[in-house]
Formats: structure tokens, C-alpha cells, sequence
């Protein structure tokens, strides 16, 4: 071969290995960013959060400590690896004792439900009320639909509480799906099923407010969210989904 057509064919094949390098080196760049995509979505998804905020003279803060010694603006609680699904009969009232994280496994390992409590402390100079609001940060394969979540408030030591508190969720999308709720809540064992409270709005579960919150008052809340085993929305493709909230108290 002369050496100009050697050189020709030398040329030709580094430009072709340049070519293949290039689509390798942007094809993992793809990869990359697909995969930094779902490791920020992931680490978004799951964590729930607690924050106190307000006026300038309001001072609102959390605790999971009996004592209350150790008090904060923002709290997070780690939800299980995964949830099954459950339904409102298999929760007990002690599941209201204590403070903090209440998470049980069943026998498979998966959490049966997200359960916590913990004190809300005015210490504040004064007299506050408060804005306290359940939001909706993100979802994944509507997983939303078939949770409930319940607001105990009381249960510390001594004190009463309403159990079950209210309970909380999305209502049913058709009056088939409304009517097959209520047929696999009775299979259930239930003599009447449980009332519920529809969900805000899509990106809230719940708003109240609080008024007559007096200085160094405390007040105790335990929040228990599951999956409703009876819904119809309960499905494979849900179980496989995922949802972030976060609980804000807002003072003034």
C-alpha cells in the first residue's frame, strides 16, 4: 500500500473512532443527568418534615423529647423503607403513648404505617394563635389516593384523647369505586365503615387554626398515615409509588 493511501485509511479510521467516542461520551452524559434526575427525585420523596415559623414576636417551636429539653424550629422523621398496606382497625390507641417515631414492621419487613408525635411549645411572650397546615410536595404513581392520615392532638401523660382522631382523605373518583370502598371495608369486619374527611385540595390534606395559644402552653399531636388496603386505589401500580408532605405551623 503507498504511504499517501495508508495515511488516507489511518485518517479515516481515527475519524471514525472519534465519531464513536463522541456519541459514547454524550450518551453518558444522558446517563448522567437521567440518573442525577432520579437520585434528586428520589431524595426528595419520602423524608417528612415539621417547621415552626411566624411573626417576628412569635416563637414556636417542636419537640420529640418527654422532658422537652431538646427543642427545634424543624424536625424530619425518616418514613419506612416501604410501606404495606393496612387499614384502620389494625392501629391501636397506643400507638398515641410517647413521643416520637412509631413505626412498626410487619412480618414481611415493610413499615405498616408512618406514625410519630410530638410537643408544639409557645414560647412566646404572649398569647399566639396558629395557622397549622398538612401539604402535598410531591407524587409519585398517585399514591396519594389511597392514603389516609389521622391528627390525634392530646395523649400526653395523663391527659385524654380522641381515638380515632380525624382521619383525613382523597375522596373516591366514581361512585363505583365509592361503592367498592365501602363493600371491602364491611368484608373487612367493620359493623360501619370509618368516616373520613376530604383532602383540602390537591396539595393539601388539611388547614386549621388554632386560636388562645398561651404563653409557654403545650400541646401534644400525633400524626399516623397508611395505606387503605380497602381502597381501590390500593393497587400494584400505586404500591410502587411515592409521596412527600410536610407539616407547617405557621404563628402570629
Amino acid at each position: 500500500m503507498a504511504g499517501s493511501e495508508y495515511k488516507a485509511v489511518k485518517w479515516l479510521k481515527r475519524l471514525k473512532w472519534l465519531r464513536i467516542s463522541r456519541i459514547c461520551i454524550v450518551a453518558s452524559l444522558v446517563m448522567t443527568v437521567v440518573f442525577a434526575g432520579f437520585t434528586v427525585y428520589g431524595s426528595q420523596v419520602g423524608n417528612f418534615t415539621i417547621n415552626t415559623s411566624g411573626q417576628t414576636d412569635v416563637s414556636l417551636s417542636l419537640s420529640m423529647d418527654e422532658e422537652m429539653v431538646e427543642r427545634s424550629s424543624r424536625l424530619t422523621v425518616q418514613p419506612p423503607r416501604e410501606m404495606d398496606n393496612v387499614t384502620l382497625s389494625d392501629l391501636d390507641r397506643s400507638i398515641v403513648d410517647g413521643v416520637g417515631s412509631k413505626t412498626e414492621p410487619n412480618a414481611n419487613g415493610y413499615g405498616k404505617y408512618l406514625a410519630f408525635s410530638f410537643f408544639l411549645v409557645n414560647e412566646s411572650k404572649r398569647e399566639v394563635s396558629y395557622d397549622m397546615e398538612l401539604k402535598i410536595t410531591a407524587v409519585l404513581k398517585g399514591l396519594d389516593e389511597a392514603i389516609r392520615v389521622m391528627m390525634v392532638e392530646g395523649g400526653a401523660e395523663g391527659e385524654s384523647f380522641d381515638f380515632p382522631g380525624t382521619i383525613y382523605a382523597k375522596p373516591e373518583k366514581t361512585l363505583a369505586d365509592e361503592d367498592l370502598l365501602l363493600k371491602q371495608l364491611y368484608e373487612s369486619g367493620y359493623d360501619e365503615p370509618y368516616e373520613t374527611i376530604d383532602f383540602e385540595s390537591e396539595k393539601s390534606v388539611f388547614k386549621e387554626t388554632v386560636t388562645n395559644f398561651s404563653e409557654d402552653a403545650v400541646v401534644k399531636y400525633t400524626l399516623i398515615m397508611w395505606l387503605e388496603g380497602c381502597d381501590p386505589d390500593c393497587n400494584n401500580d400505586a404500591l410502587s409509588g411515592a409521596v412527600k408532605m410536610s407539616l407547617e405551623f405557621r404563628g402570629y
